[in-house]
């Protein structure tokens, strides 16, 4: 069976309830076998995509939304491979873009609906295009777990506290978000983070105080 004939006769439909084992990682789910990863929280909802072949072009994977609710899985989103024609924007692809590689655990977030979720599919926030755009490419550090650093090096710094985000960026950038924190575009000149600086990130309990921390290595790094 070929890529477009599997995608046709993919049986599964929205609020059909399907059994998978605990802990799905790779699971047949219709006729098409789905990847969970290792990288969601998996206790209230699941998303995956379908394994294609290795020659099959990017974007042709069906990525599919669940529920779980009494042990029971149940489909809310099937999202299937768009259509569009050359030179045209196909915004829902940047996103879906986010979705394959939270699943692969390349990314601690998702982007769904314009909403940017987290690992444990809570809400964060809105985000326009352009940001997401940026959040997409974006080099990631761990913290400790649910608390990232997500780096574009010279412009932004975007930090990822459990269900909370603050953005610090580059005066140089149009806004990206409505609460941005935008500062001067030198403050970003030759900045980076090396362990010595991560470590104590771990010991911190709020954003706010993420916030003051790296601002300050910010201020030390221009003298």
């Amino acid at each position: 069976m070929d890529i477009t004939q599997a995608i046709q006769e993919f049986s599964i439909k929205t609020n059909q309830q399907i059994d998978l084992p605990p802990d799905p990682v790779f699971v047949k789910v219709g006729n098409l076998q789905f990847f969970f990863g290792t990288n969601q929280d998996k206790s209230k909802k699941l998303i995956g995509y379908s394994v294609m072949k290795p020659e099959a072009e990017f974007g042709t994977e069906i990525t599919i939304i669940l529920r779980k609710l009494e042990e029971k899985y149940t489909v809310t989103d099937i999202i299937y491979p768009a259509v569009y024609h050359e030179g045209e924007e196909d915004e829902s692809a940047d996103y879906r873009n986010t979705m394959e590689k939270f699943i692969d655990g390349d990314l601690p977030f998702y982007i769904r609906n314009k909403i940017l979720w987290n690992r444990k599919h809570e809400q964060v926030c809105s985000v326009s295009r352009n940001f997401s755009l940026i959040l997409a490419k974006t080099l990631v550090i761990p913290i400790v777990q649910d608390r990232y650093l997500l780096l574009k090096l010279g412009s932004v710094i975007t930090i990822l506290w459990d269900n909370q985000i603050a953005i610090l960026q580059s005066s140089r950038l149009s806004k990206l978000h409505k609460n941005s924190i935008v500062l001067d575009s030198f403050m970003f000149d030759n900045f980076y983070f090396n362990e010595a600086d991560i470590n104590p990130l771990k010991e911190l309990n709020t954003v706010e105080e993420a916030i003051t921390y790296i601002k300050r290595l910010m201020s030390l790094n221009t003298m």
